[in-house]
């Protein structure tokens, strides 16, 4: 599932989640894998 998609599924609410795999572009972090861990 896409971040946009969990943004508009979960709106209202907090989401924990963890990086799994990520870098750096343009003085930026990306974040290739992430986990999803809980909603609040």
């Amino acid at each position: 599932m896409k971040w946009e998609e969990v943004r508009k599924m979960y709106s209202e609410k907090w989401i924990l989640f963890e990086a799994l795999e990520a870098h750096s572009e343009s003085e930026k972090r990306v974040m290739v894998r992430k986990q999803y861990l809980t909603i609040f």
